[in-house]
């Protein structure tokens, strides 16, 4: 019989990075335990991001109603349902709120998530030979711009 040992090292995590899942203490714990190319960050949106607060939308049979924080809760039950954060925004959470380093809080929107699905040979980064797909983002994290194969998106 051979046994494999596997380490919380070497396993691929991923986390919720909206700051209502999560507090952004969770978030530094998590990220400084995590070698930097097994964390994963996730946006857990439902299909109302970008909807403004006090918005209420039928999802799966039960009534969602936006937060002022941006969380989407349940109507009756009032549970947390889900989130509305946008990948620029949960980069911006692990930067500033959680302060998580740069490198390795772009490396979980970006390249973990593509070596994870073995599609990083053409996606996860900026390199010859990769699709482009890329958004660019002001100081504040907001978009200013996004390509999709090298194509400016409007």
């Amino acid at each position: 019989m051979v046994g494999i040992a596997l380490r919380m090292h070497d396993l691929y995590s991923e986390i919720i990075c909206d700051c209502n899942h999560s507090t952004p203490e969770a978030l530094h714990i998590f990220f400084q335990a995590k070698d930097a190319d097994k964390a994963l960050m996730i946006s857990d949106s439902l299909m109302c991001k970008g909807s403004a607060p006090g918005e209420r939308f039928l999802f799966g049979g039960h009534w969602i109603e936006i937060y002022p924080d941006g969380s989407a809760h349940l109507v009756e039950e009032k549970n947390l349902a889900g989130s509305t954060m946008r990948m620029n925004e949960g980069l911006r959470n692990l930067v500033e709120r959680a302060m998580v380093p740069f490198e390795k809080a772009i490396n979980a929107c970006t390249i973990n998530p593509a070596r994870l699905l073995r599609m990083d040979d053409h996606i996860g980064r900026i390199a010859a030979g990769y699709d482009a797909d890329i958004a660019v983002l002001n100081d504040d994290y907001s978009v200013l711009q996004t390509y999709v194969k090298g194509s400016p998106q409007l």
